[in-house]
């Protein structure tokens, strides 16, 4: 029971830690506007997409066992580091697992940042106001965030993919992971400690704040007449 529990809690982390690379724009409600149908379904072609961009090394559009291999390991590794995030986070009396309460607190906090981010989301793409998302409204916000996760990609490609392949290989992954350390490595230490990565994660959500703003002032706004 204990395992299940934690492992709803992960998959409910991995909602919030995980949504600029997977599509959650379903309003609430049932089926194929907010329910489990429709996250189910409508997110199935978009997580294939991630999938082969990134693990799809020879781009024969399908993984073979070696691909899916490096999946399911790279899945396993990001597992583990949200258990982690959630026993550093949740584990008020530090041994080293979550007690009822614990967990309790745990879903507590991640429901109350789901609900912030679907109420995010309606409120960007809801355009006439019914409370979900149509068909319409979908398509914009998956397109939104295929947008989200594809540029700062292609400046990652643009500034490391050194034998211009479209793809990062093991050695220009381990340039770009060394290159964002220095950049907020403030002590020199080789390592970014809590602080440093509070402060990097704070330079990226100011940046696409940036990005939204600029996009407001530019775009003309929306007749209201439909």
């Amino acid at each position: 029971m204990r395992t299940k529990i934690l492992g709803s809690l992960l998959s409910l982390v991995g909602l919030i830690l995980l949504a600029t690379a997977s599509t959650r724009a379903e309003g609430p409600g049932g089926g194929p506007g907010g329910g489990p149908e429709g996250r189910r379904h409508g997110d199935r072609p978009m997580m294939r997409h991630h999938l082969l961009k990134r693990f799809d090394t020879d781009g024969d559009h399908k993984l073979s066992d070696e691909e899916r291999a490096a999946a399911k390991k790279a899945r396993k590794a990001c597992r583990e580091k949200r258990h982690e995030m959630l026993l550093k986070k949740f584990d008020a009396n530090g041994d080293g697992k979550l007690d009822d309460a614990e967990r309790a607190a745990a879903k507590e906090a991640v429901k109350e940042r789901l609900e912030k981010h679907r109420a995010k989301i309606l409120e960007k793409f809801d355009t006439n106001k019914d409370g979900k998302l149509d068909e319409a409204e979908r398509a914009a916000a998956k397109e939104a965030v295929k947008e989200r996760v594809e540029k700062p990609r292609a400046k990652m490609l643009e500034k490391f993919d050194a034998n211009k392949d479209g793809k990062l290989d093991e050695a220009e992954r381990a340039a770009a992971k060394e290159a964002f350390i220095k950049k907020y490595d403030t002590n020199g230490d080789g390592k970014l400690d809590e602080a440093e990565r509070a402060a990097a994660r704070e330079a990226r959500k100011a940046r696409h704040q940036g990005e939204n703003a600029t996009k407001v002032t530019t775009e003309p706004a929306p007749s209201p007449i439909k």
